[in-house]
């Protein structure tokens, strides 16, 4: 079910669901993505599809989101697509024009 929606959100122009301002922390949009949701985990289990530039998806259950973008690619530049196996979403990051954020949602319960 989860590579058919990650296919899914590829191939339509999913709409945009929120634009962010660049925040001063790479965490704090991601805190962000989560209240739009109303959720506040204390931990997030992400299944990340071309993790690092490889063609795995790899199931990560991620405790300090802030050291985890710190040490991977995601955080370098915020841009990468997560699906959260927990609460059966899909977040997309994209930077836009105005050097902010664009946030796609996709909801997987029905």
């Amino acid at each position: 079910v989860y590579q058919s929606a990650f296919e899914q959100i590829c191939k339509i122009e999913y709409p945009v669901s929120a634009k962010f301002e660049k925040p001063k922390a790479p965490e704090d949009l991601i805190k962000k993505i989560y209240s739009l949701k109303n959720i506040s985990p204390a931990n997030f289990n992400l299944l990340i599809p071309s993790f690092e530039d490889s063609d795995c998806y790899v199931h990560l259950n991620i405790g300090d989101m802030a050291e985890f973008l710190r040490f991977t690619e995601c955080g370098s530049n915020l841009q990468f697509t997560a699906i959260d196996t927990e609460n059966k979403f899909i977040f997309d990051i994209e930077l836009n024009e105005k050097n902010g954020y664009d946030i796609c949602l996709f909801d997987l319960t029905g």
